[in-house]
């Protein structure tokens, strides 16, 4: 809302009625335009607004399918490591399993050649026998015997 001062009340005075409704009809003209352009200018603005969060919606969606596919990828990589571990192990435990069965079949076989020795009474050998290096039971690092 618009109010006339006194001083611009004056300006008005003397005039002819017809000239000032001419000159308020400027005026509201003038307004109106003044708020049309205001209201356009906003709409403008506002089409531009959604352009834009449209445009970084689409982005941002991108951007997430990608996070997305990169996640899916690296859980199939996690679950095949995961499934090669455990196959690992097993066959690990495989290994070590025949390991120790071998190096029971070597001392029973050891304690199998002593007890001959003995029964043939060559005893002078024997206490060669039970050496790991000489008997042809595996030989660990360390010096450690087998079980």
């Amino acid at each position: 809302t618009y109010f006339l001062g006194e001083s611009d009340q004056r300006i008005l005075n003397g005039s002819h009625p017809d000239t000032v409704m001419q000159s308020c009809l400027s005026a509201v003209n003038f307004w109106v335009s003044q708020e049309r352009n205001r209201g356009d200018y906003a709409m403008h603005r506002m089409a531009k607004l959604q352009e834009s969060k449209d445009h970084l919606k689409q982005k941002f969606q991108a951007a997430y399918q990608d996070v997305e596919a990169n996640l899916k990828h690296e859980r199939e990589l996690r679950q095949q490591a995961e499934a090669a571990h455990e196959e690992m192990q097993q066959e690990n435990l495989h290994v070590k399993q025949k390991y120790q069965e071998e190096a029971r079949k070597v001392h029973a076989m050891q304690e199998t050649i002593i007890s001959l020795k003995r029964k043939r009474g060559d005893s002078g050998n024997v206490s060669t026998m039970g050496s790991p290096l000489r008997s042809g039971t595996p030989h660990r690092p360390g010096g450690a015997e087998s079980p």
